[in-house]
Formats: C-alpha cells, sequence, structure tokens
C-alpha cells in the first residue's frame, strides 16, 4: 500500500502521464519551448515601464539613488548633440519624502510615493535608423501587503532577532573584545536576521498587490533633442491585481493598452490584453499554472489586418524523484495550450507537451 506522504505524488505523477499519453499530439519538447507556454502574456506591470516600449532593452541601466546621481547620469546621455543608444535608468524618485520608519508604516500615501520607481531609456527606432526613442515611466504599486517595511510585526520579529544572534556567542561585549570576536557575533546576528526575512518572504509570497504603470516615449529625428525634432512615438499603460486564495493560491488579474505613432500603413497602431492566471505552489513538491488571456491588434489605416486571438496554458511541474529515483535534481513538466484565432499566429491550436529539466520554471518568488 502506499503511503499517504508519498501517495498523493505518484497519483499526480500517474495523472500528468496519462495526460500525455491519451493524447495523440503529445510531444516531447525542452524546457524552453515549455516555458514559452506560459510567459508568452504578462500577467504584471513590468518592473520598469520605460523599457517595455523601446524595440530592445538598454544594455546600460543603472540604478540611481540620489539627485547628484541622477543629474550626472543624465547628464552622459547625449554626446556631441546626440542621445547614446542603449543606455537607462530607475530610480525611487521620492524616497526622501516618506520621513520616518514609523511615519511610513503610518501613512500609505507615504508607502505608495516610496514604492515607486520611475525610469527612462534610449533606443534606436529601428534597426539601423538614426533616429532614437527615449521613454519614460512609472511603476506605482498601489498596494502591497507583502511590503516588509510597512509590516510593524515583521519589523519587531527582525529587531528580535538580531538581538537573538547578537547574545548568541556571549551576554555582553566587553571592551577589549577583538574585531574577529566582534564579527562573528555581528555575522551571527545577521544570520538570525536572514532567517527571519526568509520567513517573511516565504509567508506573503502571494501577499495581495495592486500595480498601476504608464510611460510614453518621444522620437528624436536624427538622435537630437532639438524640440522640432521631438515627437510623441508611443504610450502604454498597464494595471494588476494579485489576490492570495489561502497560503498556496495566488490569483492574478491584469490588463495593458499600447498605443503606436505608425511609420506606414501597414503598422500597427494599438495592442490590447486582458488575462487572468491562477497559480497552485506547494513548496518544492508541485507547482501548477493555469491562464487564460485576449489579445487585440489594431491598425487603423488598414483595418483588414486587424486581428483578435486567445491564448491559454496549463503548466504542471512534479520533481523527478517522486516517480523515478534516478531524476533526482531533475522536474518533469507536462504543459497544454496555446494561442487560438491568431492571424499571424504560425500554429493556431493547442497541444500537449512534455519534458524533463533541471531548472525549475514555476517559480513563487
Amino acid at each position: 500500500m502506499i503511503e499517504f506522504a508519498h501517495g498523493w505524488r505518484f497519483f499526480v505523477g500517474v495523472a500528468l502521464f496519462s495526460l500525455t499519453a491519451v493524447h495523440r499530439s503529445a510531444a516531447q519538447a525542452d524546457r524552453g519551448s515549455l516555458a514559452a507556454l506560459v510567459s508568452a502574456v504578462s500577467y504584471g506591470v513590468p518592473a520598469s515601464p520605460a523599457f517595455e516600449l523601446l524595440p530592445g532593452q538598454p544594455s546600460d541601466v543603472v540604478h540611481v539613488v540620489t539627485p547628484a546621481d541622477f543629474r550626472a547620469h543624465l547628464a552622459s546621455w547625449v554626446v556631441g548633440g546626440a542621445l547614446q543608444n542603449g543606455v537607462g535608468f530607475d530610480l525611487r524618485p521620492f524616497v526622501g519624502t516618506v520621513g520616518s520608519l514609523r511615519d511610513y508604516q503610518t501613512h500609505p500615501r507615504r508607502q505608495i510615493l516610496w514604492r515607486t520607481v520611475a525610469s527612462m531609456g534610449t533606443a534606436p527606432l529601428a534597426k539601423g535608423s538614426s533616429d532614437m526613442l527615449v521613454s519614460g515611466g512609472f511603476r506605482i504599486p498601489l498596494i502591497d501587503r507583502g511590503d516588509p517595511r510597512a509590516d510593524t510585526d515583521f519589523i519587531s520579529d527582525l529587531e528580535a532577532a538580531y538581538r537573538r544572534g547578537l547574545g548568541s556567542l556571549q551576554p555582553e561585549i566587553p571592551e577589549s573584545t577583538p574585531d574577529p570576536a566582534l564579527k562573528a557575533r555581528f555575522a551571527a546576528a545577521s544570520e538570525s536576521a536572514d532567517v527571519q526575512r526568509k520567513k517573511f518572504t516565504d509567508q506573503h509570497w502571494n501577499a495581495r498587490k495592486l500595480d498601476f504603470g504608464i510611460a510614453g516615449a518621444l522620437r528624436a529625428a536624427g538622435g537630437h533633442l532639438d524640440p522640432q525634432n521631438l515627437s510623441g512615438n508611443r504610450a502604454g499603460i498597464w494595471l494588476a491585481f494579485v489576490q492570495p486564495l489561502g497560503n498556496s493560491l495566488e490569483w492574478t488579474t491584469s490588463g495593458k493598452q499600447i498605443w503606436v505613432r505608425p511609420d506606414s500603413t501597414s503598422s500597427e497602431t494599438s495592442r490590447s490584453a486582458v488575462g487572468t492566471r491562477l497559480r497552485l505552489f506547494r513548496a518544492d513538491r508541485f507547482g501548477i499554472s493555469g491562464e487564460a488571456a485576449f489579445l487585440w491588434s489594431r491598425y487603423s489605416h488598414n483595418t483588414a489586418k486587424n486581428d483578435q486571438w486567445s491564448h491559454m496554458a496549463v503548466l504542471a511541474e512534479i520533481p523527478g524523484a517522486s516517480l523515478l529515483g534516478w531524476l533526482k535534481g531533475s522536474w518533469i513538466g507536462v504543459g497544454y495550450g496555446g494561442d487560438v484565432g491568431h492571424k499571424g499566429g504560425s500554429d493556431n491550436s493547442l497541444s500537449f507537451q512534455y519534458s524533463v529539466y533541471t531548472n525549475r520554471i514555476l517559480k513563487d518568488k
């Protein structure tokens, strides 16, 4: 008889492989194909919305801390009167306005200001083009129940853990204590605090969140920032909401809208997407993600090219060792989904795929 502690793994594994066995379109795939199944649609607000509007991500991104850093970095963007290619930065512009930790914890508006991230970046309009895009945007976490700074209980637990770590070696620190002994005590305190941070992260992986993002991009003819060379080129907005369903389930719903000024009558002028995703995790034992989305593509100057399609995907992962001991360290993934009704899609069908790999795809962090 299969023990209960291991029985669920056996039955989950049998169920996964039964699905592929009975479905004639099931095909062995590599990890990349399975990962693409659940990454084709984004269900959150980009960390840096400004970069999302650029044809290519900036290769040189600086995380700016102070206003002086911001001014110094921005001055380096223009050389010889022309914008540099592939540069970007992000910063928290309102950090200096939030006050003390107590003020932060008691004023939601201050929390929103501190969490807000601004970003800017540049990229060529197209490969080989002398025109540049300069994009700017904000990511604004309106609600974040997983914000450790705003959690008074966590701050108290963190302080207590640090004190316990300091006291783990000896009751007092005499004035004659050599530096190595002090370093050992502080290392012990830091380790104790890290345990508390990990505990908080594990408990709040699916915390309630409401994020908003907005960005816009200017086209700089010839890469020059003179007013007569600048014109609006594209803009985007994003909204995402995360709701925990117990300790193991996370439900996300999101939407985005992007507008682009076309270069020709055959160019896409807008793209919209709304979708929802449900994820289930049981520690390191298994993970399941299911998602569905609707997408629209519009061509204002050539409506015959307008397109709309749906996307759905389900991916389940279990440790390989749950079925076969020699697969220890591997993950078995089984996915089902794809796009339906997409004019520009290369494969408008839903299909089963499965693979064995070492780097897990579904992660709750």
